[in-house]
Formats: structure tokens, sequence, C-alpha cells
């Protein structure tokens, strides 16, 4: 057994669950944008301090600055972005369930849109994740 995996799973997990109950009391003080963006400014300086810890450097090939420039403006700009802003007036609970739905609405696309053919057991995982998402949102008020 790997602790320190577990440890770190562990911790993630904390904060991503803590995160929408402390943003919803941010964004009744403060502007949503804005204090994403410290959040970010903040989680992103942390990163750059541990990648430098590490020995990594910030020589990305072009292919790799663009995703990297992709992915953030898409799962930080607009995914977070929104939902800090339609935290102002949903629950913490909605707003999580919706955020935990996410990957399952990615998968689905995938199969819908593009026709991308999933494994029997990963068609069954997303089964019991839409199954479990609609339980979850069945409780949470």
């Amino acid at each position: 057994m790997d602790f320190r995996a577990i440890l770190m799973g562990l911790g993630f997990a904390l904060m991503w669950s803590s995160a929408f109950s402390s943003a919803r009391v941010i964004v009744a003080y403060a502007s949503p944008l804005a204090a994403l963006s410290l959040r970010f400014l903040i989680s992103g300086l942390i990163g750059l301090a541990i990648a430098w810890m590490l020995g990594q450097t910030l020589r990305l090939t072009r292919a790799q600055w663009r995703a990297t420039i992709i992915f953030g403006i898409f799962q930080n700009a607009l995914y977070l972005g929104l939902n800090f802003v339609a935290m102002q007036w949903i629950e913490a609970s909605l707003a999580s369930i919706i955020a935990s739905s996410m990957p399952l609405m990615v998968a689905l696309a995938g199969w819908v849109v593009f026709c991308d053919r999933l494994p029997l057991l990963g068609s069954i995982g997303l089964g019991l994740g839409f199954f479990w998402r609609c339980l979850d949102h069945g409780t949470a008020h």
C-alpha cells in the first residue's frame, strides 16, 4: 500500500470538497471573479514554487503552451469562473454536484458528439455515475 499516495488523495479530496462551502461564503462578500483570480494567483505561485523545488522549468514547447492556455481558459476561466458566479444564487451543495458531474458530461458528450466507444466497464461506470449524481441531487436539499 502506498501510504503517500493515499495521503495525497485524501488531502485532495479534503481541499476539493471544502472549496465549495468556502467559495459560497466568499462570493457573498467579494466579486466572484476577483476572488477566483486571487485564488488562481496564490495557487499558481505555490505550483511554480513546487515545480522549481522539483527542478522543473517553464521551458515548454509551443504545443505544450497552447494546451496549457486552452486548458486554463476552459477549466479555470469558464468552468470555475462560471461556477463561482453561479454560487451567488445557488447553494454550495448544488454547485458541488454540478461540478462533480462534469467528468460524466464530458464522457457522455464524447460518446454522443464524437462517437467515442466506451468499453463495457466505462459504460457501466458512466451509468452508475449519472445514477449516483441523481441520488445526490435528491438528498442534497
